[in-house]
């Protein structure tokens, strides 16, 4: 062997650690779900969001009872016993969270939902210190502050005048209003049980989730319209249904135990961003200058809430969009 030769990479391991890198699959994973955002914004006009959001959800449980079907009947005895457990996260984590955020986006912009959503993390230290009684330090309850400060800026859209003539954007209070569900589902999922297997688990929850949608499926019809069955609209909810909300789930499962919950969580920042780039990109949506403050506060708020003890945040799953 030459000394040249010694010297050249390994190039099918280089290969295949970057296609199993969990950083990757993050990225991939935040990517999946700002698109999430964006198709359903684009397709709102032709599908009512209840039934996008149980046809995607349909799709999803195909695909994870595919992917974890053996694993769920192996845990079905512990399934059984936790069942008050599951149908509860199934509920604030899937039906809730994502109900929310269907009908913000029948409502307001892409834009909009992503600067919402990116509260996430600040949501999930306010819920921590509500339900778990995390202690807070002074300079974190200021994050929070700044980011609530910055989620108003975008619901008024700048204006204080909207405060007092009470005239919201009915999508953006939806969008807020669904980030409390995110927070208590997050919490839930820190308190799962730790003999029960956590890919069964999302198989559980995700089935669960969709179950519960059906009946409001049924019957969004007689005050909501119903969704115009065509290749985009099938194409929309086949797409979000398998990579954003399947495989993305898995990925993300098999990422945040690699890396750990706190590095995990500065990459649902990309959300946002992502979302953003995308939205101006191909809807045309632009940023005002109220959304350039929001941001501002935000960011700054999450910094600040996050530089001190951050709460745990749960391995497995995180639906962010």
């Amino acid at each position: 062997m030459t000394p040249q030769e010694t010297t050249l990479p390994d190039r099918p391991s280089a290969l295949r650690a970057f296609v199993f890198s969990p950083y990757l699959h993050m990225v991939l994973c935040t990517f999946s779900w700002a698109t999430n955002v964006l198709i359903t914004r684009a397709v709102h006009e032709q599908t009512s969001p209840m039934a996008l959001l149980f046809w995607r959800w349909t799709f999803a449980s195909a695909v994870v009872l595919l992917l974890t079907g053996p694993r769920m009947r192996a845990a079905w005895p512990m399934l059984l016993k936790h069942w008050k457990y599951v149908l509860v996260t199934g509920f604030f984590g899937i039906f809730l969270f994502h109900t929310t955020s269907y009908q913000a986006l029948d409502a307001t912009t892409a834009l909009n939902v992503g600067f919402i959503n990116s509260v996430a993390p600040i949501v999930i230290v306010a819920m921590s210190w509500a339900v778990l009684s995390e202690r807070l330090r002074l300079q974190q309850w200021i994050g929070v502050l700044l980011s609530i400060v910055g989620v108003l800026t975008i619901v008024v859209r700048g204006d204080p005048g909207v405060l007092l003539g009470l005239e919201f954007n009915r999508g953006d209070l939806w969008s807020a209003g669904g980030m409390p569900a995110w927070g208590l589902f997050t919490i839930l999922l820190y308190r799962r049980p730790a003999a029960l297997d956590p890919l069964a688990f999302v198989g559980a929850i995700v089935c669960v989730g969709t179950l519960l949608l059906l009946p409001w499926f049924l019957a969004e019809p007689l005050w909501d319209g119903s969704m115009i069955y065509s290749p985009v609209t099938l194409g929309a909810a086949l797409y979000i249904g398998v990579v954003p909300s399947a495989l993305a789930n898995v990925l993300w499962n098999r990422a945040v135990p690699l890396v750990g919950a706190n590095t995990s969580g500065l990459f649902l920042h990309l959300i946002p961003a992502f979302t953003t780039l995308m939205a101006i990109l191909f809807l045309g949506e632009l940023p005002r200058w109220f959304h350039g403050v929001a941001i501002v506060l935000i960011v700054t708020g999450i910094w600040l809430t996050t530089t001190g003890r951050r709460p745990p945040v749960a391995t497995a799953p995180a639906p962010a969009e």
